[in-house]
Order: C-alpha cells, then sequence, then structure tokens
C-alpha cells in the first residue's frame, strides 16, 4: 500500500470517528442542556441538593442502571434504591468534579462524601465515622431523556473507612 493510500485511509477513518460523535447524539439537546439535566439528577441526589427525586420524569420508561440496583429493575428499582441510600447515607453529598459530553452520552466523575447510620454493607456503623470515595458514571440520554446508567463506585473504599 503507497504512502498516499495509507494517509487517505486514516484521514477517512479520523472523519468518519469525527462525524460518528457528532452525529450520534439522539438525545435533541445540546452538550449545556445534558449536563444541566444531569447536574440536576445529583443535586437531587444529594441531601443538601434543593431538587427532588419525587418527578422521575427525566428518566425514560425503560431506563436501565447497570448494574442494576438489588430493589429491581427499571425507575421503580433504582428510585428505591436510592430511598434505601438516603436512610442509610442521610448526610450523603455529591461534588461533582468533572463531566464530559461525548454525543448522548455524559460521563461524570464525582465525589460521594457521607456518614452511614446502621448496618452498612454488612458492616455496623453508628454514624461516628464518614467515607469520601469517587464514582464515574455514564449517562446515556435520548430524546431528552435519560434511558441508561452505567455506575462505578468504590463502596470497598467506602466500607474500609467506616470500619477502621
Amino acid at each position: 500500500m503507497s504512502t498516499k493510500t495509507t494517509s487517505l485511509s486514516l484521514i477517512m477513518a479520523f472523519i468518519s470517528i469525527i462525524s460518528y460523535g457528532q452525529t450520534n447524539n439522539t438525545s435533541n439537546m445540546n452538550a449545556s442542556e445534558m449536563k444541566n439535566m444531569i447536574k440536576g439528577v445529583y443535586s437531587a441526589l444529594s441531601s443538601q441538593g434543593t431538587a427532588t427525586l419525587d418527578d422521575l420524569s427525566f428518566m425514560a420508561d425503560d431506563f436501565q442502571s447497570i448494574p442494576q440496583p438489588f430493589t429491581g429493575p427499571g425507575k421503580a428499582g433504582w428510585h428505591a434504591s436510592l430511598a434505601i441510600y438516603a436512610q442509610l447515607i442521610p448526610d450523603l453529598t455529591l461534588h461533582i468534579q468533572e463531566m464530559v459530553v461525548e454525543g448522548n452520552k455524559v460521563v461524570v466523575r464525582c465525589k460521594a462524601i457521607g456518614t452511614p447510620t446502621g448496618d452498612f454493607f454488612g458492616v455496623p456503623t453508628d454514624g461516628s465515622k464518614s467515607f469520601e470515595i469517587t464514582t464515574i458514571d455514564i449517562h446515556t440520554i435520548e430524546n431528552g431523556q435519560l434511558v441508561q446508567t452505567h455506575h462505578l463506585e468504590d463502596w470497598a473504599g467506602a466500607i474500609q473507612q467506616v470500619s477502621n
């Protein structure tokens, strides 16, 4: 293959990747609108937030949380899990550290801080020890609604911090 052909192939592949990122936004929202929507979700999840999760209209009916909440699938399972966390960690505060929008996905790196009371993943707690962990979430937005969220939280680190 000639150098000219190889260069042309690389340029075409690069254009293809860029075009995919620009045209794959099926959310009908711009990056700023998607970020604001997700910021509202984190505000509602944080005990310090002023928003509420009672209105789940931002979520698609067939919303998927990965991994699936221990309380069941869909919006109802997600909401029920959050209610349990709110009781277990009443002072949970989420601080968004970074947000990146690519197409219809919003990636959030967040700091979660809280003081659990009661049985915390099998560890008895009395509200005297707090934790601070990092979370990473990848949110997918389509047609103005949250359709999927992939979660990664350092719960093992939180358990270690409150059990020492």
